[in-house]
């Protein structure tokens, strides 16, 4: 059975999500600068590394069902929402999640162009901008006018 490498100068690991494939894991660090990181569980070897957006911590990680696209939950004071296209190591969207603490993120399995976050007093679906349902773009999007109240 492998064994994670261990890194004394790595902040701390404080969420996880696996991918589709069940090979590629992602790590959300949390400290002075966070980063994602990806990792291909056989090998053993970082295949990704996702950095300045989040401040504090990743608090939570989740790979859509398809395994393209990665969304984060930031631990800053606004639980910034990002939406990544983790190959290529870009931001497709990001909007402020909620006032109150996000505690975890998932995909909606049967409605997969939406998001479904809980934490502190809430349980929110945001719908994704139309350009963002069916493929991996390079532009940046705002999903801040998507958020609604389940």
């Amino acid at each position: 059975m492998p064994v994670w490498p261990t890194f004394s100068s790595v902040p701390s690991v404080c969420s996880l999500a696996i991918h589709p494939d069940k090979i590629q894991v992602a790590t959300g660090q949390v400290g002075k600068d966070p980063f994602i990181c990806i990792w291909d569980t056989y090998a053993m070897q970082t295949v990704s590394i996702l950095r300045d957006i989040h401040t504090h911590g990743v608090a939570c990680l989740a790979f859509d069902s398809d395994g393209q696209r990665l969304a984060s939950v930031g631990l800053d004071a606004k639980n910034t929402v990002c939406i990544w296209d983790w190959r290529r190591g870009r931001v497709l969207a990001m909007a402020t999640g909620h006032s109150d603490r996000i505690f975890d993120i998932c995909w909606d399995p049967l409605q997969t162009s939406r998001l479904v976050t809980c934490g502190v007093k809430h349980i929110k679906a945001t719908p994704l901008p139309a350009c963002l349902h069916s493929a991996v773009h390079s532009e940046h999007h705002s999903l801040t006018e998507c958020f609604r109240y389940l």
